[in-house]
């Protein structure tokens, strides 16, 4: 199933390039918004083809999107996804874990080269790294923040794009310049909190073997077993 979903992915992806531009904008906010969804990728994948199928006829039949499948993007993508298969709570739970791993290995590594303790394991020996209590906070909330963006973005995939400033942009700008300052402030006040001292390397041997156990059951979890 993992290989079928692949190769969908890829044919929908070359497919997509003989949609005019338009088309092309407009099959993006809509897969986008499928991705808000608890659809398994497999079944958002095979419902992208259904309506590259849809609206590539009509381009080539010189009509508009809207005739071929009406002006309400949003309802028309509801009524596919009653049809498609719902994630379990496995997957699910795949997917947050696939999240946390990446995004907290992510930002070690960033810690560890910015704290200067890579640099100081190559040419000083040093090879341990203070794990703070501000850091521990402000990357779970980082990690968090991230998700709930990507959610946000998903849901109003057809309310974001375009230009000036829409209430949904507006609630979007305003919501992550206090949530990127709150963890500023987090990681300030609480960054002399020590909680304890890792070796920088067995910590990133154990963030990779995490991230590839993960991702593999995630990959078998993200098509949807039948």
């Amino acid at each position: 199933m993992v290989n079928r979903l692949k190769k969908l992915r890829k044919e929908n992806n070359e497919k997509d390039k003989l949609l005019s531009q338009e088309n092309r904008r407009l099959m993006t906010d809509m897969v986008v918004y499928l991705r808000s969804s608890n659809l398994c990728d497999y079944d958002i994948e095979a419902i992208r083809r259904e309506l590259f199928g849809m609206i590539y006829e009509a381009q080539l039949r010189g009509e508009t999107a809207d005739q071929a499948i009406g002006e309400n993007y949003k309802g028309f993508c509801d009524e596919l996804m009653e049809s498609g298969r719902q994630k379990s709570f496995y997957e699910k739970a795949m997917e947050w874990a696939y999240v946390l791993v990446a995004g907290l290995g992510s930002l070690f590594i960033v810690e560890a080269v910015f704290s200067g303790v890579l640099y100081g394991a190559f040419f000083h020996g040093g090879f341990t790294i203070t794990i703070t209590l501000g850091f521990a906070v402000s990357a779970l909330l980082i990690v968090f923040g991230a998700w709930a963006v990507y959610g946000y973005i998903t849901r109003y995939s057809f309310k974001l794009p375009g230009k000036g400033l829409s209430r949904y942009r507006i609630f979007f700008l305003i919501g992550f310049v206090l949530y990127f300052s709150g963890t500023i402030g987090v990681r300030m006040l609480m960054d002399d909190i020590r909680l304890f001292q890792v070796n920088v390397f067995i910590s990133l041997a154990v963030f990779a073997a995490a991230y590839l156990i993960v991702k593999g059951f995630g990959d078998r979890a993200s098509s949807c077993r039948e």
